[in-house]
C-alpha cells in the first residue's frame, strides 16, 4: 500500500489563515506479512516539513498512525503512531524540514525480531525551523531488539540507540532539533546482550559519544547527547551481569582527543560520564562505583599536536568495592589526565600511567599487587608534552607488588626506576614521578612491610655518556620493613643517582649507588650489611653517587647493625679517592664521600661505632683502629655493656663512650696500661665515659712505671667512669747489681698533656715505687739500696689538669722498700744500708 503525498494552503488578502488538515488517519491490521510506505509533505512560503515511514511488519502487529498539518504564520505538522503485538517488525520514519534557516532531518528507527510481546507509541512535532520526536518502546523476550533516534542539522547531529539481544528492552527516546540538536533516552534491557549509546558532534568537528554495554544480566541507563556549538554526550549507566562497561568520548575539532571506560565482570556497576567537545578542546570525565570480582578502568588523552597521555586500572576482588574518579583532557598542544581508584576485597591490582609528547618524549609508570582480600588504591596524573606522569599506589594484605617507572627524552636522555617486593600479606605504598623532555628524571619513593624479599633500582643515561645508577637489595628478612626513595637523572652534562629515606631490615642487604662519564670518570658506592646476631641486619640513611663536568662525588650516610662492608670510591682523570669501612659488631652510624675536582681528589668520613662484646669479632681497639682521624668531626666508639678485656691504643682524635660506669667494664687484666692517649699524636683530642678502667698496670721495663689504668699525652676528658684498681709500680732494683727502685707515679691515671676529668670517681688505684738493693760484696761493706719514689696514687700530672665534680677515694702512693746489699765475710765486713723511697699525694 502507498499513500502519494498530499498539500494544501490558503491565503486571503495576503493574509495567512490557518487551516487545519488531517492528512493521515489510518487503522493497519494485517493478516499477512507487509511492507508499506507513506510519505507526506506540507510547505508555505519557501518552507516545508515532511516525513517518509517504511514499515515491514508481520501479520500479528498492529500500526495505528495519524497525523495533522496546520497552515498559519508558520506550517506545522504532528505525527503520532501506536505498534503493537508480536513477531517481527522494522519501522523506519524519517522526518525534515526545509527553509527558515534550520535545515535538518529525523530519523526514527525500531527493529524487533521474533518479540514475544511488542509496544511502541511515538509522537512527532514538525517545523521547518524545529522538531520534537519521543517514543516509547517495550519489547518482551525478543532475539533482537533495537531502538534508535537519530538527526542531522548543518552539520550538526545527535542520535541515542539501544538494543537487546535475547531479552527484554525499555526504552524513552527524546530528539529535538532547531538552531541545535539534542538527544536524550532512558532505557532498561533485561537480555544476555544490551547496550545503549548517544552520540553528539556539530559542524566545527567536535564529537562526544557515551556508550554502556553488558553481557548476561541488566542495563539501565540514562543518556543525554547535544550539539549546540558545543557537543556534550553524557550518562549515568547502572547495570548487573556477568560483565559489563561504560564509555565517554570527546573529539575536539582541532584533533584532540578524550576517552575514558570502565567495566566490571560478575557484578554492579554505576558509572557516570560525561564527555565535552568545543573548538580546541576534549574532555572527559567519569565517576564510576562497582560491587564485583573484577573491575577495569581506563582514561586517555590525545592532543592535536599528538601528544598522548593515558591511565588504565585492573583490578581483580571477591565481590569487592571499585569505585573509580577520572578526567582526561586534550587541549591545544598537550594531553592530560588525572584518576583516583580504590578496590577493596581485592586479590590482584594492576594499575598503570604513560604520557607522550610530538617530540618523542615518553613518561610512564606501573604498579601491581598481588593480595589476600586487601584493598588496592591508585592515583595517576599523566601529561604529554614535556612528558610527564605521576603515580601513587597503595595495597594491603599484600603478598607480591612490583612498581616502575620510566621516562625518555626526544635527545634519547633515559631515567628509569622499579621496586618488587615478597611480603606476607603486608602494605605495599610506592609513589612514582617519571619525565623526559632535554633531559630524564625518574624518581620513586616506596613502602613496604612484613617484606621477606626485595629489590629496586633507578637508572639514569644522558645523550653524551652519562649514566647514573642505584639500587637496594635484601633477603630473607623477618622484621619486614623495606623503604626508600630513590632517583636517577640524566641530560647532557650531567648523571646523579640517589637513594634517601632507606629502611630496610633482613638477613643480607646490599646498596649501591654509581654515576659515570665514559670509562675513566665516576664514582661508586657498594654497602653490604649481614645480619650477625639472630635479629634482622638494618640499614637506613642515604647515598648519592654523581658526575659532571665539575668533577666526581660519591657520598653516603647510612645508620646500619650487622656486619658493615662499604666501600664509596670516586675517579677522574688518573686521580683516586676513596673512603672505605669494614666493621663487624652491632653496627655503624658512617658518613662516607670520595670525590674528584679541578683542586683534586679529596677523601672525608666520620663514624660512630656501635660495639657489643657478645657481637661479632670487634674489639675497642679494632674499632679504634678502624676510625677515621677526622679534624673536626670526630668518630666514635660507642661501647655497650659488657666486659671487654683489652690494653687499648689511641692515637688520633676520638670518643670512646660506655653504657654506664658499672655496665661497660674496660678490664686490662693487669697485662698492662688499659688506655695509652697520644703517645704519638700529642694533638689528638679524646673522651673516655662512661666505664670502668680497672686492672691496669703501667709497663716498667724503663725503670719508672707511670699510670695503671691511662696515660695520656694528648688533650683528654674522663667523663662519668670509674677508674679503679690499676697500679703504676717502678721496676724493683737488680739484687746483685746494686740499684734504685723504679718511680710509679699516676696509679690511676699519668697526664703529661691535657687532662679534664669530669663526675668521674678516681678509686683504690695504686702508685708504688720497686725496692732498690744494694749490691752483696765479699769482705767489706755490702751497698745502700734505696727504694723508688710514688707520686699520685689516684692520679699525677705533670701537664695541665682540670677537675670538676669527681671524687677520689681510697687511692695510695707508696715509696718502694731499700734493702743493703749483704757481706760474705763477716770479720771483714758489714751489710750495706737500705733507704725506703719517698711517696706524695695518695690522690693527686
Amino acid at each position: 500500500m502507498a499513500i502519494s503525498p498530499i498539500g494544501g494552503m490558503d491565503i486571503v488578502s495576503g493574509v495567512h489563515k490557518p487551516v487545519l488538515l488531517l492528512f493521515l488517519a489510518c487503522l493497519l491490521l494485517f493478516q499477512v506479512g507487509h511492507t508499506i510506505d507513506i510519505s507526506f509533505t506540507a510547505g508555505r512560503s519557501g518552507t516545508s516539513v515532511g516525513f517518509k515511514d517504511s514499515y515491514q511488519v508481520d501479520d500479528s502487529i498492529e500500526v495505528i498512525e495519524t497525523g495533522s498539518a496546520c497552515f498559519g504564520a508558520e506550517v506545522t505538522m504532528t505525527d503520532t503512531r501506536s505498534v503493537s503485538g508480536s513477531g517481527d517488525a522494522y519501522m523506519h520514519q524519517q522526518l525534515y524540514g526545509r527553509g527558515g534557516g534550520a535545515d535538518y532531518t529525523d530519523d526514527s528507527i525500531l527493529r524487533v525480531i521474533n518479540a514475544a510481546r511488542l509496544r511502541d507509541k511515538s509522537n512527532s512535532i514538525l517545523r521547518s525551523t524545529l522538531s520534537h520526536v519521543s517514543r516509547n518502546t517495550t519489547s518482551e523476550d525478543s532475539d533482537i531488539t533495537e531502538t534508535i533516534l537519530k538527526s542531522v542539522q548543518k552539520g550538526d547531529h545527535a542520535n541515542v540507540r539501544s538494543y537487546a539481544e535475547t531479552g527484554d528492552l525499555y526504552s524513552d527516546q527524546f530528539l529535538t532539533t532547531g538552531q541545535g540538536v539534542q538527544a536524550s533516552q532512558v532505557v532498561f534491557i533485561d537480555a544476555q546482550l544490551g547496550n545503549a549509546s548517544g552520540e553528539a558532534g556539530n559542524v566545527n568537528g567536535n564529537l562526544a559519544r557515551v556508550w554502556s554495554e553488558m553481557e548476561t544480566g541488566t542495563l539501565s541507563a540514562e543518556q543525554n547527547t547535544n550539539a549546540n556549538g558545543d557537543t556534550d554526550a553524557s550518562q549515568e549507566s547502572n547495570m548487573s551481569a556477568e560483565r559489563g562497561s561504560s564509555n565517554a568520548l570527546a573529539e575536539s575539532s582541532s584533533g584532540a582527543r578524550a576517552n575514558v571506560t570502565t567495566g566490571m565482570i560478575h557484578g554492579t556497576l554505576r558509572s557516570i560520564q560525561d564527555s565535552l567537545g568545543r573548538a580546541g578542546l576534549s574532555f572527559v570525565f567519569d565517576d564510576s562505583e562497582a560491587v564485583a570480582d573484577g573491575a577495569t578502568t581506563s582514561a586517555s588523552a590525545e592532543s592535536a599536536e599528538g601528544d598522548e597521555a593515558g591511565i588504565n586500572v585492573d583490578v581483580k576482588m571477591a565481590k569487592g568495592n571499585f569505585s573509580t574518579s577520572s578526567t582526561a583532557t586534550g587541549d591545544g598542544d598537550t594531553a592530560l589526565v588525572d584518576h583516583n581508584s580504590t578496590a577493596t576485597k581485592a586479590t590482584r591490582g594492576d594499575t598503570k600511567s604513560y604520557a607522550k609528547s610530538a617530540d618523542g618524549d615518553l613518561a610512564g609508570t606501573n604498579a601491581s599487587a598481588d593480595m589476600t582480600g586487601g584493598n588496592f588504591v591508585t592515583v595517576m596524573d599523566a601529561e604529554a608534552g614535556s612528558a610527564f606522569v605521576s603515580h601513587y599506589t597503595h595495597a594491603t594484605n599484600a603478598t607480591h607488588g612490583d612498581a616502575s617507572s620510566y621516562a625518555k627524552g626526544s635527545d634519547n636522555d633515559r631515567a628509569g626506576t622499579n621496586v618488587s617486593l615478597d611480603m606476607t600479606g603486608g602494605n605495599f605504598t610506592t609513589y612514582m614521578e617519571a619525565a623526559a623532555d632535554a633531559n630524564a628524571i625518574a624518581l620513586h619513593a616506596f613502602s613496604a612491610d612484613q617484606v621477606t624479599d626485595g629489590k629496586a633500582s633507578s637508572h639514569g643515561e644522558g645523550s653524551d655518556k652519562y649514566e647514573a645508577n642505584v639500587s637496594l637489595s635484601v633477603a630473607r628478612s623477618h622484621a619486614g620493613v623495606f623503604n626508600a626513595s630513590m632517583g636517577a637523572v640524566a641530560d647532557d652534562h650531567n648523571a646523579t643517582a640517589w637513594s634517601v629515606g632507606m629502611d630496610i631490615s633482613g638477613e643480607q642487604i646490599t646498596a649501591n649507588a654509581s654515576s659515570r662519564k665514559g670509562a675513566n670518570e665516576g664514582s661508586n658506592i657498594t654497602t653490604e650489611v649481614i645480619n650477625n646476631t639472630p635479629n634482622d641486619a638494618t640499614i637506613s640513611g642515604g647515598m648519592l653517587a654523581m658526575v659532571n663536568e665539575s668533577g666526581t662525588n660519591a657520598d653516603q650516610y647510612i645508620r646500619a647493625r650487622g656486619r658493615v662492608s662499604s666501600d664509596v670510591r670516586s675517579y677522574k682523570d688518573g686521580g683516586t679517592s676513596n673512603s672505605d669501612l669494614d666493621y663487624n659488631s652491632v653496627g655503624v652510624d658512617t658518613h662516607l664521600m670520595a670525590n674528584t675536582t679541578a683542586a683534586g681528589p679529596n677523601t672525608d668520613r666520620w663514624t660512630i661505632f656501635y660495639l657489643d662484646d657478645d657481637v661479632g669479632d670487634e674489639s675497642i681497639q679494632s674499632s679504634v683502629d678502624e676510625a677515621f682521624d677526622h679534624p673536626r668531626y670526630f668518630d666514635t666508639v660507642r661501647a655497650f655493656e659488657g666486659e671487654y678485656r683489652e690494653n687499648v691504643k689511641i692515637n688520633k682524635s676520638l670518643y670512646v663512650i660506655g653504657n654506664g660506669s658499672e655496665k661497660t667494664i674496660v678490664d686490662g687484666e693487669k697485662r698492662g696500661r688499659v688506655f695509652e692517649i697520644g703517645d704519638t699524636k700529642p694533638s689528638a683530642t679524646v673522651l673516655l665515659s662512661y666505664m670502668k678502667i680497672k686492672n691496669g698496670t703501667a709497663p716498667n721495663t724503663s725503670g719508672d712505671a707511670k699510670g695503671g689504668g691511662i696515660r695520656n699525652w694528648a688533650n683528654l676528658t674522663v667523663a662519668g667512669c670509674n677508674v679503679t684498681g690499676n697500679i703504676a709500680r717502678g721496676i724493683d732494683a737488680s739484687a746483685d747489681a746494686g740499684a734504685t727502685g723504679g718511680d710509679g707515679m699516676g696509679g690511676g691515671i699519668y697526664n703529661e698533656g691535657r687532662l679534664t676529668v669530669i663526675n668521674s670517681s678516681v678509686s683504690t688505684n695504686v702508685a708504688s715505687g720497686g725496692d732498690g738493693y744494694g749490691g752483696d760484696v765479699v769482705g767489706g761493706v755490702g751497698g745502700a739500696g734505696y727504694g723508688g719514689e710514688a707520686y699520685g696514687g689516684g692520679i699525677y700530672s705533670e701537664g695541665n689538669l682540670t677537675l670538676i665534680g669527681s671524687q677520689f677515694i681510697g687511692n695510695l702512693a707508696q715509696g718502694g722498700d731499700g734493702h743493703g746489699g749483704n757481706s760474705s765475710a763477716a770479720a771483714v765486713g758489714k751489710g750495706g744500708d737500705g733507704y725506703g723511697g719517698n711517696a706524695s699525694g695518695g690522690g693527686i
